[in-house]
């Protein structure tokens, strides 16, 4: 039989990891559109630098996975338009995190849409961004 003191305790710890839950992935979409998707999750940091923006994908993985990447960027500004696609294959150790490249882009006023597709196995996840403006 569970005390009501337990009961309490339970209760506090479930709402904290709850709490918490949302938190990372608040935290996730702030930091260019993250997403936790099973056992991958992905990011697009983004920097700025003499003018430009920079854009820096990466994947996570809980467990050692191989897979591979698409990320897309459109947009621009000022007349100008920029596609970019590019791709590729990645290995990941268990936690293990990797840079998926970087992409310099003119800043400015432009506007890019940014999409990234991670696949490993079955399992998949997709991050969105809108940057700059």
């Amino acid at each position: 039989m569970t005390s009501m003191t337990g009961r309490i305790a339970i209760a506090a710890v479930m709402t904290l990891g709850a709490m918490a839950a949302g938190a990372a992935v608040a935290a996730a979409g702030r930091d260019g559109g993250g997403t936790a998707a099973g056992p991958l999750a992905c990011s697009i940091g983004e920097s700025r630098s003499g003018g430009q923006i920079i854009l820096a994908p990466s994947v996570r993985a809980a467990r050692a996975t191989d897979g591979s990447y698409s990320l897309r960027v459109s947009g621009g500004g000022g007349g100008n338009s920029s596609t970019i696609r590019q791709g590729g294959d990645f290995s990941l150790p268990p936690g293990g995190t990797a840079a998926l490249g970087t992409v310099s882009l003119s800043g400015g006023n432009a506007t890019y849409a940014v999409t990234l597709d991670i696949t490993a196995g079955a399992a998949s996840a997709r991050c969105t961004a809108t940057i700059g403006g």
